[in-house]
């Protein structure tokens, strides 16, 4: 497939050599097809070429990158980065830094007994240049760090600066409803511009794109057969429940999806807080992600749990070392800060209020889950003594996904927010860890 057209039937008819059928499955035909013939086709199809070179730079590209989410049967069909233009732009300042620490480094370098201000312009420039190589590194690490992805089932945008931020926006293919292209004069001029996959619930934005009309094509010729998967796979489940009723086999119940969101959360949400043993709650104690009975479930990354309960916890302990300093200063009855009937009241009462605002912190912070099932996605967030808000959708209605981890802190410890859109909810799973993985 190429730009939404199917060219296998021109290829097998081509100057009616009918190449070898190698392997056949229901998505694709392997063919073995003589090489000068080969080039020949591809001289007077010069696109089939250029989509054929596209597809192999990008699994050049993506050999070099770690995507741990693909899918099973989920194939890559175009990765691109920004356009090098914006690379050299970005490294015009650092090259004027550069070049000015060079020249301060030949003109204080030329005296044998320099001055002051020769060695503090020598230093400067010694930093500067150091300074300018690194930037240099920095911006091709950024440039390289922004991509866009096409696969036989999506399209992502990912973008990444380098310690600061790190997000992923993606939406399935079927979900699709228009692709823009959007350039400027000096962008036709150079080949580069915008690229904007409309959805239903927005659009997923790919800046600075080289060749944008071929991003386009591929996008739309990979949702068209996306489609056109699914309409088959559709009538191949029909034939197999016509089939197994013409057998008297019980034909698979469809589940009822005639609601994005219900009120009540199915029961695996339930009763994800209640009913729990002793061990199970001593072994999930600080858990930010486990599983049981085929049902995923994510709490909240353990450095917010330390946002909450830091101030309880140094209050606690300054509470403890302020008992220990008086009881140390009462060894014979007398001679205390306070006395013993007070202290008592004092620390009965210290000890209540900095646990109980301990455990407040805790429990808060477990009661907001989220769960994955093999049919639903289910968010839950309640307040200790408070409110509770429970939404739950069918996975098979989510219509784009996206991640971020938006700060330093949350690049280093690997977490950040999760936003699933389902119509017109969103599902936000906040400060989750691995939102990669989720």
């Amino acid at each position: 497939y190429s730009q939404g057209t199917h060219f296998g039937e021109e290829a097998l008819l081509y100057k009616r050599r009918e190449p070898e059928i190698v392997r056949t499955t229901r998505k694709s035909v392997l063919l073995r097809m003589e090489r000068r013939f080969f080039y020949e086709m591809l001289a007077d199809y010069p696109w089939l070429e250029q989509r054929l070179r596209s597809i192999a730079k990008s699994l050049r590209l993506a050999r070099s990158r770690y995507l741990p989410w693909f899918s099973e049967g989920e194939s890559l069909q175009l990765f691109r980065r920004k356009h090098i233009f914006f690379l050299f732009l970005t490294l015009i300042p650092p090259s004027i830094l550069l070049f000015l620490s060079l020249l301060g480094l030949i003109f204080s370098g030329g005296s044998l007994n320099p001055t002051t201000g020769l060695q503090i312009l020598r230093f400067l420039s010694m930093a500067g240049f150091f300074g300018s190589i690194g930037w240099f590194i920095w911006r091709w690490i950024d440039w390289g760090n922004d991509f866009v992805i096409i696969t036989t089932q999506r399209v992502i945008w990912m973008e990444k600066i380098v310690a600061l931020f790190s997000g992923r926006n993606e939406a399935p293919l079927h979900t699709i409803l228009a692709v823009d292209v959007l350039s400027s004069q000096i962008g036709r001029i150079l080949n580069y511009g915008d690229v904007s996959a409309r959805t239903y619930t927005g659009k997923i934005s790919m800046l600075r794109v080289p060749n944008p009309k071929e991003i386009q094509g591929f996008i739309e010729g990979n949702k068209r057969r996306a489609i056109e998967f699914s309409k088959e796979a559709e009538q191949e489940q029909i034939r197999e429940d016509i089939q197994k009723a013409i057998a008297g086999e019980s034909v698979r119940a469809e589940p009822d999806l005639s609601g994005l969101v219900v009120k009540s959360a199915p029961e695996a949400a339930d009763k994800s807080g209640q009913g729990k043993s002793l061990r199970e709650a001593l072994e999930n104690f600080l858990k930010v992600r486990y599983e049981k009975d085929g049902v995923i479930t994510y709490r909240k990354h353990w450095w917010l749990l330390l946002r909450k309960v830091w101030i309880p916890l140094l209050l606690l302990l300054v509470f403890f070392l302020f008992l220990f300093i008086s009881v140390r200063g009462m060894p014979s009855g007398s001679g205390t800060l306070l006395p013993p009937g007070t202290l008592v009241l004092i620390g009965l009462l210290g000890f209540l209020v900095l646990f109980g605002w301990l455990t407040y912190s805790y429990v808060d912070w477990i009661n907001d889950i989220y769960q994955l099932t093999p049919e639903f996605i289910i968010g839950i967030e309640r307040k200790p003594l408070g409110s509770e808000q429970k939404k739950t959708a069918n996975i098979s209605n989510i219509l784009s996904i996206e991640h971020h981890r938006e700060n330093l802190t949350g690049i280093l410890l690997n977490f950040g927010t999760v936003t699933v859109f389902v119509g017109e909810t969103e599902f936000v799973f906040r400060g989750v860890y691995n939102p990669n993985q989720v």
